[in-house]
């Protein structure tokens, strides 16, 4: 092989290679540029709630915290049965069955009374939260 040969060779495999090495830096900034996640984290929730309720509505942030943790536990149980079920739709937001069900366990485990209009006040809160986290969008099916 002469010297302009393996030259050319050479200059070829290194044009390759910063070819595939641009294309992997811009992959990498496209994947960068995405927004992160929304995270649900239930105590930034509870101070989000509680500065909201503080005229409406006046609860303890152990009480905003207890309907939260309820409504997380009331969700989940509708994403186990849809899963079952084959699919279907998860729908936050204090629907009357979540309402219901807070209200129950709240009394049953904790002996906490809320009426319907201070979980309906916290949950309003919370899909306030949802909105501010980024956390609603279209329906995914």
């Amino acid at each position: 092989m002469s010297a302009a040969t393996a030259l050319t060779f050479g200059s070829l495999l290194v044009a390759l290679f910063l070819g595939l090495l641009a294309v992997m830096l811009w992959r990498n900034s496209k994947v960068r540029s995405v927004p992160a996640e929304a995270v649900y984290s239930i105590e930034d929730a509870v101070g989000f709630v509680s500065a909201r309720l503080a005229g409406g509505v006046p609860m303890a942030r152990a009480d905003i915290r207890r309907i939260l943790e309820w409504e997380v536990h009331f969700l989940q149980m509708q994403a186990r049965r849809a899963h079952r079920a084959g699919g279907g739709d998860i729908v936050a937001g204090g629907t009357d069955d979540a309402v219901e069900y807070i209200q129950a366990q709240a009394a049953a485990k904790q002996s906490a009374e809320y009426d319907e209009e201070q979980i309906r006040a916290v949950l309003a809160g919370e899909a306030a939260y949802l909105q501010a986290i980024g956390a609603v969008g279209e329906v995914v099916t």
